[in-house]
């Protein structure tokens, strides 16, 4: 019994100190006013490298939601060379654009509107899916844009919803007794 503790005990240090470092490699997303800034790619396509600096090496934003929420826009927008894209990644799967679209200037937008997150932590990135090219036609194999995401709207627990309508219909069975 003794060693079967131990063992717990020491699995549980080891997944405390993962869970810890995974939580500082990634940018959090505060619920309640978004996040808004840059990120950065050095290595061609695939995942973004760096947010916010251009040194950080942080690769993903985190968001933690006490309740369940639509997040009413998530976008992220080239600025530097017209030809970049980028793709959204949720809790590691692709989360399609609603609206992609090239501005006058040519530069690359991609939108989500009113992304539902579950109660939890979520894990987001953004891959380069696209690159700019050069005069001679070769990519450009580094660059930089800029990501926005809304607050969330928490969505009411289904036991609030349960009261507020056992609420308006006791309201309603008292006024119909008065009337009697």
């Amino acid at each position: 019994m003794t060693k079967l503790m131990t063992i717990c005990a020491v699995l549980g240090m080891v997944l405390a100190i993962s869970g810890t470092e995974q939580a500082a490699a990634s940018v959090t997303i505060d619920p309640d006013s978004g996040w808004s800034g840059y990120f950065w790619w050095w290595d061609g396509l695939g995942q973004i490298d760096d947010i916010g600096t251009s040194s950080s090496g942080e690769t993903k934003w985190s968001i933690t939601l006490p309740i369940a929420g639509w997040m009413t826009l998530a976008t992220a927008y080239d600025l530097a060379i017209p030809g970049d894209e980028f793709a959204l990644y949720v809790d590691g799967g692709l989360i399609p654009w609603t609206t992609e679209y090239n501005d006058g200037s040519g530069f690359y937008h991609g939108e989500y509107d009113d992304l539902f997150l579950s109660a939890g932590t979520h894990s987001i990135t953004l891959y380069t899916t696209e690159l700019a090219l050069q005069s001679t036609g070769e990519p450009y194999m580094q660059g930089g844009a800029r990501a926005e995401f809304s607050s969330v709207q928490p969505i009411p627990a289904p036991g609030a919803i349960l009261l507020g309508g056992i609420g308006v219909g006791l309201v309603g069975w008292l006024r119909r007794r008065r009337t009697l």
